[in-house]
């Protein structure tokens, strides 16, 4: 059956779904907002009635025409009771609603269903327990489009409230996340796994959270981590992700770690974004910019990690593990220590990054499992480079690392909630690849 008056239908009106721009830019937000981390500025002139289009720079896409509409009295979507057919549009009605639970939804690697908000406004979730759920959902987007209200089109605001912004949960996977804000979470911003999920299954029904797509998101105000993204447990009942990417995201004043990244075993890739002032609750163990935990693997790149309360990256993964072209500023550098499941075979790599104003020593290794590979690395500072304690030495070696002046790292519209860097900063290329 199906229910008209929650689901408003139009089959008239099937598209075929087109990847979104890379990235959304609008202006003129009082807070610091996901578009203007892109540097519009209110001094180009245009109108503000509509997003600007700047040149080399993706405007947020419109909201394609909707299959159903969701009214703001609707918070749970059932594909038991709703028919949403694979590359169909679901579309929010602007204005407030306190969360929107998606069950079961099950679109296809080349119709994926596609969550955004309705033409006309703002679609605006939380102050429950949580903004938005997916489960037992797979290929499924959740991806802002244009506003006339200057705002990004989904925004997740906890209230102090909910306890996470936005949940991948019970063996939901194939899942894009973009063009959001999150914040004022009491917990998480983003969190993606689920628990336990293979405790007791057979070896052919083991679940692995694939294709996970984490892109031009703000997340901000976090009482957790930033973004949760795979089981911190690590053990054969947690799942592993796969095919991981994590992009052009800021996060920016979690409680705990920016960005925690565990299980992540096979092609993960974490680059150009800004983490910036972890650890805001200044807790001993949860304060790091950007943590791969026990499990990880992946490439880590282009990143901006700034002001973090303990270390600015940690790393207690697998190994095959590349840290590189990221610039560490205003913490401790970066700590490697091994978990169970840390293999002798495959290195770790910290390579080519920049370190500015960091507290003590730069690398401090643990691991005395995997060979730990730091290498043409610069400093600014007389900071000793290595630490080494728990057996680790052997396993570590420095080649081509480098003290030299590094200019200050600036934001020059960071008050207007721009973390983009000038053209001729030093460190052009890391961070938002929008910026460049």
């Amino acid at each position: 059956a199906r229910p008209g008056p929650l689901l408003d239908q139009r089959r008239s009106m099937k598209v075929s779904l087109c990847p979104l721009p890379n990235f959304a830019c609008t202006y003129g937000a009082p807070l610091l907002i996901l578009a203007l981390l892109a540097g519009c500025s209110a001094e180009s002139g245009m109108a503000p009635s509509r997003p600007p289009s700047l040149p080399e720079m993706a405007t947020p896409p419109e909201p394609p025409a909707p299959d159903h509409r969701l009214p703001l009295d609707v918070t749970y979507v059932d594909s038991a009771r709703y028919d949403v057919q694979p590359g169909e549009v679901v579309c929010l009605e602007p204005g407030a609603r306190p969360f929107l639970v998606l069950n079961g939804l099950q679109g296809r690697p080349d119709a994926p269903i596609t969550l955004t908000n309705c033409p006309g406004g703002t679609a605006r979730l939380g102050g429950d327990r949580f903004g938005i759920v997916l489960r037992h959902s797979k290929h499924l987007r959740v991806v802002g489009s244009a506003s006339p209200d200057d705002r990004l089109g989904l925004v997740v605001d906890g209230g102090g409230e909910a306890k996470v912004g936005v949940s991948v949960d019970q063996r939901s996977t194939d899942v894009e996340l973009g063009f959001l804000e999150i914040k004022n979470t009491t917990f998480a911003g983003i969190v993606a796994k689920t628990e336990d999920a293979n405790a007791g299954v057979l070896p052919e029904e083991r679940f692995v959270l694939q294709n996970l797509h984490v892109h031009d998101t703000y997340v901000h105000h976090t009482g957790g981590e930033g973004m949760y993204l795979g089981s911190s447990t690590v053990g054969p009942g947690q799942h592993r992700l796969t095919g991981l990417r994590v992009h052009d995201n800021v996060v920016a004043q979690a409680g705990w770690d920016g960005i925690q990244v565990s299980n992540a075993t096979d092609d993960a890739e974490v680059h150009h974004n800004v983490i910036y002032q972890s650890g805001t609750k200044g807790q001993s163990f949860h304060g790091n910019g950007l943590q791969i935990g026990g499990n990880a693997a992946g490439a880590y790149h282009h990143n901006l990690i700034v002001d973090s309360h303990i270390w600015g990256l940690a790393v207690f993964g697998t190994g095959r593990i590349d840290v590189e072209k990221t610039l560490i500023s205003g913490s401790q550098g970066v700590f490697v220590d091994d978990r169970k499941a840390t293999r002798p075979d495959v290195p770790i790599r910290v390579r080519a990054n920049s370190f500015q104003n960091i507290q003590g020593t730069v690398v401090q290794v643990l691991n005395d499992i995997a060979p730990v590979l730091v290498s043409e690395n610069r400093l600014d500072g007389d900071n000793d480079w290595l630490g080494t304690s728990s057996g680790a030495g052997a396993n570590v070696s420095l080649d081509q690392n480098t003290q030299v002046p590094l200019d200050s790292l600036r934001f020059p519209g960071k008050k207007d909630g721009n973390f983009c860097l000038l053209p001729a900063s030093p460190y052009a290329g890391m961070g938002l690849s929008h910026c460049q």
